[in-house]
This record gives structure tokens, sequence and C-alpha cells, in this order.
């Protein structure tokens, strides 16, 4: 049987990154960053692996969450990890936000290779 081969991980966080952005644009969040970490294993699911991306941000209190929101409508975005939210009276009462999401990427079927970059 064809099948098609799995994108490689450079590729699905790039996909991912990306939609990151157009959330941010479209709630008016300014994104600051988005930084990928190493993946690590997917206990539940062998096909797949988890990958931590942190977010950094500004953004009034509402649309903070308007974006979180937005987050989960991102196919493979599983979870928020961690969110850090302070407030910097220099920046007009906007607040500072870091965010660590967890992304379920699909691990390259190559019989355990390690992720290419």
């Amino acid at each position: 049987m064809n099948q098609c081969p799995t994108k490689r991980y450079s590729e699905q966080i790039t996909t991912v990154g990306e939609q990151i952005v157009a959330a941010a644009q479209k709630n008016g969040v300014q994104l600051k960053g988005t930084t990928p970490s190493a993946v690590r294993a997917w206990p539940p699911d062998p096909t797949l692996q988890l990958a931590p991306v942190l977010i950094e941000a500004d953004a009034d209190f509402e649309p903070v969450f308007k974006f979180i929101d937005a987050l989960y409508r991102i196919d493979g975005v599983l979870s928020v990890e961690s969110l850090d939210l302070t407030g910097d009276p220099k920046k007009g009462g906007k607040l500072k936000m870091r965010l660590t999401i967890s992304v379920l990427v699909k691990s390259q079927q190559t019989g355990g290779a390690r992720w290419a970059s």
C-alpha cells in the first residue's frame, strides 16, 4: 500500500507557527516570539510526539483569553502547559504574556529515526 509521507517536523511546526501568528493578529495580541522546544515521546500513541512551544506576547486583558481560545482551535494543539501574565505600567496597561503550549506532531515513519530538522 502506498502511503503519503509524513511531513518533516520542521514543516509541521512551521505550519503551527503560522497559525499562532494568525491567531495573534486576529485577536489583537502583539506577538513577540514563538520558540519550539525539542520533541518528546507521547506514550498514548507512538506515532505522535509532543512538541512544547513557548509563546511571548503583549495584549490587553480580554484579548489574552480570546487568543488562548484561538490556540485550542489550531490542529495539533493539545494544551496550555503554563501561563504567566504580568503587568507593566510603562506599556499602557498591557499584559506581558508567556505561555507554553503542547503540540502533537506526527512522527516520521522511518523506523525510529530521529527528527529531521
